[in-house]
């Protein structure tokens, strides 16, 4: 009988415990009101939890996204899209059951953007020039999902360049007429062979000089950690390497006209777990968050 009941304590106990590390986690978003294109901070607090939650995910609009743990505090920054309808979203945090531990709703409001026709003329390709092409955008693409889960910054992002803007994120863009796509990054139009700076510390992920058929032109991508990372296309010259660890305000290019690209001018894309968002928000996000 003695061993039945400590069995019974002992089950208890764990139950407790269990109950306990999931009990009313607190979930902080930032904005709660958020622009289509623009970022949300999301926070988790588990309190006085005697047990750390693994692999909890964030849920919007059945998208799933990952929240990094520091201790027992959470965080995730999302991009939300530009093509988002507007309206109202659950947010969800998901535990390793994606049973819902926490739910918070938030408000998408309109983004107004413009339109950009762009004239070009695509070269003709071979079947080896298109594969070619498929290798190095599948570069980029991994990069994107490339991260340390440790934040490799300690203060607010900043412009990569101090130009004027010429193509604001999210504008929608017509080539030769024929729509292509919103755009994914903000343009600068900078001279030719101006320094670009790191608009963080981070480590470079990739920085490669892409043949002459690819639209990216030469470019860098840097992890800033935490699901963050930046990228910088049509350069003239690369002077950093891929495994390199960047500060704030160091210079790893130059400004060029390579890619698809009708004169000297810089894409800078900012992206957060894999996907793009509007890099001057961001900036402004992290200002008032750091």
């Amino acid at each position: 009988m003695k061993l039945k009941i400590k069995s019974f304590i002992a089950l208890v106990l764990i139950s407790t415990i269990n109950l306990r590390a999931y009990a009313n986690p607190e979930i902080k978003i930032y904005p709660e009101s958020v622009k289509q294109g623009e970022q949300i901070f999301i926070e988790l607090d588990t309190n006085e939890s005697e047990q750390k939650l693994d692999n909890l995910l964030v849920e919007i609009n059945d998208k799933y996204f990952p929240l990094i743990n520091i201790g027992n505090h959470y965080k995730c920054f999302i991009a939300i899209s530009p093509e988002l309808k507007v309206g109202e979203y659950s947010v969800k945090i998901l535990n390793q059951q994606k049973e819902t531990i926490a739910l918070k709703t938030i408000n998408v409001t309109l983004t107004k953007t413009g339109s950009q026709n762009i004239s070009y003329s695509s070269p003709i390709l071979t079947k080896a020039q298109k594969e070619i092409i498929k290798q190095e955008d599948q570069l980029v693409e991994k990069a994107k999902f490339t991260f340390s889960e440790k934040q490799l910054w300690n203060k607010p992002f900043v412009l990569p360049v101090p130009h004027k803007v010429t193509a604001l994120y999210g504008i929608k863009r017509y080539l030769n007429g024929k729509y292509n796509g919103y755009h994914t990054g903000v343009d600068f139009a900078s001279p030719m062979g101006y320094a670009v700076k790191a608009i963080n510390n981070g480590n470079i992920i990739l920085a490669e000089y892409f043949s002459k058929y690819n639209s990216n032109g030469n470019l860098i991508y840097v992890d800033h950690g935490l699901g963050v990372g930046s990228v910088y296309l049509h350069l003239s010259k690369i002077v950093v390497k891929q495994g390199e660890y960047v500060k704030q305000g160091q210079i790893i290019g130059y400004i060029g006209s390579s890619g698809r690209s009708t004169g000297p001018h810089i894409h800078w894309g900012v992206y957060l777990n894999g996907q793009n968002t509007d890099g001057l928000g961001w900036t402004k996000l992290t200002n008032k968050l750091f």
